[in-house]
C-alpha cells in the first residue's frame, strides 16, 4: 500500500484514499491515506471515526521550498543587484510569491535570476513537470 501511495505522491496526487474490506465480514472498515509534509507518512484510520477524508496537505508545508522564476518584467517582478552584489527581486508578483509561502509555511527561492528571454510554453511546462520550477510570472 505504501508503494502505492508513494507513486500517487511521484505524480504530485495529494488525495488518495484507499479502503480496506475486513476478511471476516468482508465490510470495508480501514481507510488508508498519506501525509505528503514534511515528508511520506502513510495514515490508517478506522472508516467509523472518519469525519475528514483527506489529510490536509497544504495548509502546512513545514519548509517545502517553493521555486519561483520571475520574469523581469517591471512592475510584475523586477530582478537587481543590492549594495552587497546579491541579487534580489521586487514587485508585485514577487511579493504575491513571498505572501503565498508564508502562508503555506514554506520557504520561497527565485531560479533563472539571469535569464535573457522569456520561456515558451512548452518549456515552461517541462521545468514545472519536471519539479525544477513550481511558480512562474513568465509569460509569452
Amino acid at each position: 500500500m505504501s508503494a502505492l501511495f508513494e507513486e500517487c505522491l511521484s505524480h504530485k496526487m495529494l488525495n488518495v484514499l484507499a479502503l480496506k474490506t475486513n476478511e471476516v465480514n468482508s465490510k470495508m472498515d480501514q481507510i488508508y491515506s498519506y501525509r505528503a509534509f514534511p515528508h511520506f507518512q502513510m495514515v490508517q484510520r478506522p472508516l467509523n471515526d472518519i469525519r475528514i477524508y483527506f489529510e490536509p496537505q497544504i495548509k502546512n508545508l513545514y519548509g517545502y521550498n517553493i521555486i519561483a522564476m520571475p520574469d523581469n518584467v517591471l512592475p510584475r517582478a523586477v530582478i537587481y543587484s543590492n549594495a552587497q552584489g546579491q541579487l534580489q527581486v521586487t514587485g508585485y508578483l514577487a511579493h504575491l510569491f513571498q505572501n503565498f509561502a508564508r502562508n503555506l509555511n514554506a520557504s520561497l527561492s527565485f531560479c533563472c535570476l539571469m535569464q535573457k528571454e522569456i520561456y515558451d510554453d512548452e518549456t515552461l511546462s517541462n521545468l514545472m513537470e519536471n519539479g525544477s520550477v513550481h511558480l512562474s510570472s513568465n509569460r509569452k
